[in-house]
């Protein structure tokens, strides 16, 4: 029997968290994007954008991330990032984009993407800390520009 997406994301997300060894505060968007800086050029360095989603407990210690397979639809990835939180008892979820760009802004697809996930994370009572959008150098943060 072949395991399901589902399956395999949890089984990826225990492994996140058995690599991440220790819990890490993420109280601002700054310690956020230098986590997934770290985390970015560890995983996929040429890698042109990646989608990732930190986990996170009442206490902004992230437990766990993923990285989102492929670019999907927003109501495709909303609705496995709200179904992973709930699974992993998450009280919250960052998500980022992280880029190999030199100029970071929000595009209105971010802005859909994090709209889209904000509705279905609410629906089951999980926190949108923050959309983060970052590079190898920099980042932008929708909640400290809203």
């Amino acid at each position: 029997m072949q395991p399901t997406k589902n399956q395999i994301a949890l089984a990826e997300l225990k492994f996140s968290y058995q690599a991440l060894k220790k819990h890490l505060t993420v109280t601002n968007a700054k310690a956020s994007s230098q986590f997934l800086q770290q985390l970015w050029q560890q995983t996929l360095p040429n890698s042109e954008t990646d989608f990732y989603v930190l986990f996170v407990k009442h206490n902004y210690e992230v437990f766990s991330w993923y990285r989102l397979p492929k670019k999907e639809k927003a109501d495709v990835y909303a609705a496995q990032i709200a179904g992973l939180a709930v699974s992993s008892c998450a009280y919250g979820v960052i998500i980022s984009q992280c880029c190999n760009v030199k100029q970071i802004k929000a595009s209105s697809y971010d802005v859909l993407f994090a709209t889209v996930c904000f509705g279905k994370c609410e629906q089951v009572n999980i926190e949108i800390i923050d959309y983060i959008i970052c590079s190898k150098s920099s980042y932008f943060s929708l909640k400290e520009n809203n």
